[in-house]
């Protein structure tokens, strides 16, 4: 070829393909490799890559290849997948494609799992002996997390929604990637220091690699060692990490260690109206079957005994009656008490309790719905600010300002 001629990109890929495909050892090869990335697509078709330490490569295997291949096609299993070699010439890019899957050896991730786990789990860090128990009325919940992601987002919600008034003090951590388990630490030390009754660590779900970090050992002695008790809470349900063992409690989901993590107020006032309602009955009952037995001892006196003995037992019925009454009016007392301890809980809970302190509720004035964060808002917009006795109309004139713990 000279230097007048030349070809496109398409023709070089081309050529390239051709090379590929002439290559019958290509046309036949079994690669091992651990999945990462793995996408199962409604159409039935897998996407993965296969790597190990120094490589990678892209995989496809389609809908019709797939069979009960007799254990998971996931993210850090190793296999070792039959196909061809092709080049794909829209992106000059080649891929396995992947008729057939067998088990192969353990991923480097796993091992170091099993590895991590079995070391803490002998050092005792797993002991429920040093589990610290969840605290019922938490006044303040910490968050380490990514401030940006779905899961804070979810915990505020429905902490808000469950037990308005607690405070919520988020610290931003990276929760995948290089710098991630040093961030995680940091939020929650950070957390432990801003006097959090509470701490929830985790993130939504992602592959075994993005939940890595929260293997990482520095990771688990940090949630085991915390003052705070700490609620561990990454990925889904079926997700298991180190700091889920080494946390004092481990939730499914961010959204469960948020209802783990504050009592549902509406229940709590619900259940101490209805404590008030069955000691009031039990007190009325019990005067009531006294009253009776009384009334019932004075008729057999008067009616089976001489005069001289009635009037010394009727001396000492009235000093019986008067022990009677002193000890109901010492349980009458006793079960007042309750009754008012329990009408504290309830005003305690109280949203409007709540506003007297110096807190304030925001909706918008439009929608009527409820402001839990500046950034919703823009300028211009009307929202309605209620206290604790009263309500003002308000304009946003400025940007919402980030506060930082």
């Amino acid at each position: 070829m000279n230097e007048q001629e030349f070809l496109s990109v398409t023709e070089l890929n081309g050529r390239v393909a051709n090379l590929v495909k002439s290559d019958t050892a290509l046309a036949k090869v079994t690669v091992e490799g651990e999945i990462s990335n793995f996408k199962s697509h409604g159409n039935g078709h897998f996407y993965f890559t296969l790597k190990d330490e120094e490589s990678s490569l892209r995989a496809v295997m389609f809908g019709g290849s797939h069979r009960n291949f007799g254990f998971p096609v996931e993210n850090g299993r190793v296999v070792r997948a039959k196909g061809r070699i092709e080049v794909y010439i829209r992106d000059g890019s080649y891929q396995l494609y992947v008729t057939d899957l067998s088990p192969g050896g353990v991923g480097a991730l796993y091992l170091e799992f099993e590895r991590l786990k079995a070391v803490l789990s002998d050092e005792g860090l797993f002991s429920p002996a040093r589990k610290k128990a969840i605290p019922k009325f938490p006044k303040t919940v910490g968050v380490v997390t990514s401030d940006t992601g779905a899961a804070f987002r979810d915990i505020c919600n429905i902490i808000g929604r469950r037990c308005p008034g607690t405070v919520i003090k988020i610290a931003p951590a990276l929760v995948q990637g290089q710098g991630a388990p040093a961030s995680i630490v940091a939020g929650i030390k950070l957390c432990e220091k801003s006097g959090a009754d509470v701490i929830i660590v985790g993130r939504g779900g992602g592959s075994f690699e993005d939940l890595n970090a929260f293997n990482h050992e520095s990771v688990a002695r940090a949630v085991a060692e915390c003052g705070v008790p700490v609620i561990s809470a990454v990925g889904h349900e079926t997700d298991v990490t180190i700091s889920d063992f080494a946390a004092d409690l481990r939730a499914p989901t961010p959204s469960a260690a948020a209802e783990l993590a504050v009592p549902d107020a509406a229940r709590l006032v619900k259940n101490a109206e209805d404590d008030v309602a069955r000691l009031s009955g039990r007190l009325l009952q019990r005067l009531t079957e006294t009253e009776r037995r009384l009334d019932s001892l004075h008729g057999e006196i008067y009616g089976k005994t001489p005069r001289i003995r009635l009037s010394n037992m009727e001396t000492g019925l009235k000093q019986v009656a008067w022990q009677i009454k002193n000890i109901m009016s010492r349980r009458v007392e006793d079960e007042w008490n309750r009754v008012t301890a329990v009408s504290q809980r309830i005003d305690a809970l109280s949203p409007l309790k709540v506003l007297t302190r110096g807190y304030s509720y925001v909706t918008d004035a439009g929608s009527g719905r409820t402001v839990t964060a500046a950034r919703g808002l823009k300028i211009g917009d009307e929202v309605k600010i209620r206290f604790s006795e009263d309500m003002i109309t308000a304009a946003i004139t400025g940007e919402p300002v980030k506060i930082e713990l």
